[in-house]
């Protein structure tokens, strides 16, 4: 059982240097177009995070709202290599839009992406439900790259990656639920 565990520790952290070093090489040398960095400032005024969820009690989705239109204009605009490097961003918000984008394109080196932001525990708040969702980056990618049984992409986390990174968020936050 030991070995089991260092053998999956071991391809843990191995896959962990080499995502990392694939991230780098995905956010280099891409120069993001004025139009994008218009969007990406507009976004920036609002530190809650409009991904269109339901609010309120009776629970609908907010679609009107002028930070979730941006959001939508910065899904239909961003290349795939800009929304890649604005992962990198300064600011935790565009870094969840731009991981969210991806993430609903089916990006292919997604689960590249979160190894990059595994230890980043950045509290982000998104509107949705009747009093807002506290999440933080790190949490927030996780549940976008479980496995899927039903998938054979490589964008996911490997069943041996989920419960590694289950039981290391729940040490280091006992408030974390796998789900």
């Amino acid at each position: 059982m030991v070995r089991y565990l260092f053998i999956s520790y071991c391809s843990v952290l191995f896959v962990s240097v080499i995502a990392c070093s694939n991230l780098r090489a995905q956010t280099k040398s891409i120069s993001i177009r004025p139009e994008i960095e218009s969007i990406v400032a507009s976004l920036q005024k609002e530190k809650l995070i409009h991904l269109g969820y339901p609010v309120g009690h009776a629970g609908i989705p907010e679609t009107k709202n002028k930070y979730h239109k941006l959001y939508l204009q910065l899904k239909r605009k961003a290349s795939i290599e800009e929304l890649v490097q604005l992962t990198a961003n300064s600011s935790p918000s565009i870094t969840i839009y731009a991981f969210d984008i991806l993430a609903s394109k089916n990006y292919i080196h997604l689960k590249d992406i979160f190894l990059g932001h595994a230890s980043d525990t950045t509290h982000i708040y998104i509107a949705g439900g009747c009093t807002g969702i506290i999440d933080h980056v790190n949490w927030f990618m996780f549940s976008q790259v479980k496995p899927d049984p039903k998938s054979n992409s490589t964008n996911r986390l490997s069943l041996n990656e989920y419960h590694f990174y289950c039981t290391r968020f729940n040490k280091e936050d006992s408030t974390f639920v796998c789900n």
